[in-house]
């Protein structure tokens, strides 16, 4: 997109934006430049009569192109216009009115993403006197239109663009026990994710229920469950060894503290400080898979059935720096290392020592017979000056 480009209006919009809501609810999340851009296409709407450059709006509004283009993500984000580019090259913009602030309020994301900008206290205090007490003496639609034809029909309820059944999630969350770990960022997170792959609350919820650490919300695992899927579908296991598809038949096989159980053996027990760094790393978004895999390389490498936290850290830390989310990968990184490894040993090998390379019993004497006679006659005078040190 170049300010030289053109762009249309969409013809024939009725557009009444609420500009108590602009300021109140929108204004802290979409920004000034975001507001001035929207306050802009309203003024000059008209009704799509005129082709327009971009560069008017960069004069207008003192813009560079970056901040245009910024701004228009994030007012098509939270549905206050919508964007199009035409086979012809010409770009549409279609103008939406704002949510009303109950309407707003009532929007289980972008409530969440306000309190994040101006605070709890401030969203509360925007939020309708409540009507708790009071005898409602409205009538009822029916109660006045008495056409039968009239009162059969009903008024569908308001659902924005991107609306999501937070309520029912919520309901779902307290029957089977479940917290979120930070509900201010969880709930925004989620519903990208619910957003990003196509899945209504009900798959969320489910998702969230399987990647959850004691009966805690963790967003982080839920991501990397959808992106294991993902990687999964790309490529299975072909590319390992027979002993590495064993260790991972192994790894998938249950939860790391029974994992972990299994590898100490009936006589070991799983301590406290063992939990601890398990849920830590769950906590930092890793699945159990790969939790089983880290745990199965530590004590192999550490060769002890206690899991030596600095050193599980150590390819933690490694395997998120690699972005590692299936045991897969992580076989084939671990793998990897060993390989690595092995070549520098072979290097290191063939590096000089301070030990004569005759000194190996695999020496290969390639001295000529000339070359030899020169050194038997400098070692010959030598002894001769040595002897005559002697008398």
């Amino acid at each position: 997109m170049r300010p030289i480009e053109e762009f249309v209006y969409v013809g024939n919009q009725v557009i009444v934006p609420d500009q108590a809501s602009l300021m109140r609810c929108y204004y802290p999340i979409i920004g000034g430049e975001g507001y001035a851009l929207y306050q802009y296409f309203v003024a000059f709407y008209d009704n799509g009569n005129h082709r327009h450059k971009f560069a008017t709006i960069l004069n207008h509004l003192n813009f560079g192109m970056q901040p245009l283009q910024e701004s228009l993500a994030v007012l098509t984000a939270v549905d206050l216009l919508a964007f199009y580019h035409s086979p012809q090259g010409i770009y549409v913009v279609e103008l939406k009115s704002p949510l009303s602030i109950e309407q707003f309020l009532k929007h289980a994301v972008y409530s969440s993403l306000l309190e994040q900008k101006i605070g709890e206290p401030a969203v509360d205090a925007l939020k309708p006197t409540s009507l708790h007490g009071l005898q409602d003496l409205s009538k009822r639609f029916s109660d006045v239109f008495t056409d039968e034809r009239l009162a059969q029909k009903s008024v569908s309820e308001i659902k924005p663009k991107n609306s999501f059944d937070l309520i029912s999630f919520r309901n779902r969350m307290q029957a089977d026990g479940l917290v979120f770990t930070d509900e201010k960022t969880d709930v925004p997170e989620i519903y990208k994710l619910s957003e990003t792959y196509d899945m209504n609350w009900y798959d969320t919820y489910l998702l969230s229920k399987k990647t959850a650490v004691n009966h805690r919300i963790i967003v982080k695992r839920m991501q990397v469950q959808l992106e294991q899927a993902q990687a999964q579908k790309l490529g299975g296991d072909s590319a390992l060894t027979e002993t590495e598809k064993k260790i991972l038949k192994a790894v998938k096989s249950g939860k790391p503290v029974d994992y972990l159980q299994s590898a100490k053996g009936p006589g070991g027990t799983v301590t406290n400080s063992e939990k601890k760094i398990l849920t830590d790393l769950a906590q930092r978004g890793f699945m159990d898979e790969v939790i089983n895999l880290m745990v199965a390389y530590s004590l192999g490498r550490t060769r002890s059935t206690n899991v030596n936290r600095e050193y599980i850290s150590k390819v933690a830390n490694d395997f998120d720096f690699k972005k590692i989310v299936t045991a897969e990968q992580g076989l084939l990184a671990l793998r990897s290392g060993y390989d690595k490894k092995s070549q520098r040993a072979k290097d290191d090998s063939k590096k000089k020592t301070n030990v004569p390379s005759w000194s190996d019993p695999d020496y290969d004497n390639q001295t000529s017979q000339a070359d030899q006679a020169k050194l038997d006659e400098i070692r010959r005078r030598a002894l001769a000056k040595l002897e005559e040190g002697k008398e």
